[in-house]
């Protein structure tokens, strides 16, 4: 009989359990923040270091060409992302691409390109698909990283000035060739790329009528960079950050503007080949400031 009691006495009841479980998940519950955070601070550290070899690729092209690569090639429809494949250590990709031709004919080595998965091309934290039929390009492959062309253009369709226009106040641009002694405001405070995010259910008509998306691509294009596409390889900082989702701003505003999912802000490769990450509360003065070569603008006080 004592035994049996005793046997009792150390088993759970059903309230005991319980609690264990109700505790257990509140442990959880005040865990999950914590991992997950700790995992964003990965995928945003990942996406720094893409940044950085990027920026270290514009610099080893400039090196060899002396100048940065430009925003795009018209009317060849080359993007920037193409012309650093070589200092990117994707030597054999380059060689295969056929420039002046299409970008999107069946089966050819140019849309092979257009479809070829480089992680150094895409944020860790995006939720963007890998693939996508898109602009008669299938399976391509949607990147994250525009190069800046302005700092005070906010539109790429309608009346001038566009973004897809020459001689834009920016580093990368419709065939630029900008050299580092262009950059009068100083290389540590000129963006040369950041971050973009795509959404591909953010619709809207342009301002020359046609229907457009907040989408962002690598390597080649399809479509008319000069009057209404530019957004696929360039951006400006005349739009304040992570502007997209504000629904009083243009489809043009939206494409055009840096974002990212890392919540506080985009991460910034600047014209030096530094990298970091500029907050969403950034003066709108400064990050317009921050698109231009030659604006004028002070840098000292940036980075307060």
């Amino acid at each position: 009989m004592l035994r049996s009691l005793s046997r009792l006495r150390r088993a759970f009841s059903l309230i005991e359990s319980l609690v264990v479980v109700a505790i257990l998940g509140v442990l959880v519950s005040l865990m999950l923040p914590a991992v997950q955070a700790s995992r964003e601070a990965t995928r945003r550290a990942q996406c720094l270091n893409h940044l950085r070899q990027i920026g270290l690729a514009m610099h080893q092209y400039h090196a060899t060409h002396d100048a940065f690569p430009a925003g795009f090639i018209w009317p060849d429809r080359t993007l920037w992302t193409a012309l650093v494949l070589p200092q990117l250590d994707q030597h054999a990709l380059y060689d295969s691409l056929q420039f002046g031709l299409p970008w999107d004919v069946d089966g050819s080595a140019n849309e092979t390109a257009c479809g070829t998965m480089l992680p150094v091309f895409r944020c860790p934290s995006t939720d963007a698909p890998q693939y996508i039929d898109f602009e008669g390009i299938p399976a391509r492959v949607p990147g994250n990283y525009l190069g800046c062309a302005s700092g005070v253009v906010d539109r790429e369709t309608g009346s001038a000035p566009r973004v897809g226009q020459r001689d834009m106040d920016g580093l990368l641009f419709h065939n630029s060739a900008t050299r580092i002694a262009d950059v009068l405001d100083g290389t540590s405070t000129t963006m040369l790329v950041g971050e973009s995010l795509n959404h591909f259910d953010i619709q809207g008509i342009d301002f020359d009528g046609n229907q457009q998306r907040v989408d962002h691509w690598y390597i080649g294009s399809s479509d008319d960079l000069v009057r209404m596409n530019a957004s696929e390889a360039l951006g400006s900082t005349a739009i304040r950050i992570n502007a997209v989702l504000d629904v009083t701003l243009s489809i043009d505003q939206k494409e055009l503007c840096f974002s990212s999912d890392h919540l506080v802000g985009v991460q910034v490769a600047f014209g030096d080949g530094h990298v970091r990450l500029v907050s969403e509360a950034v003066d709108e003065q400064v990050w317009s400031a921050f698109g231009t070569r030659t604006g004028g603008e002070p840098g000292v006080g940036f980075f307060r």
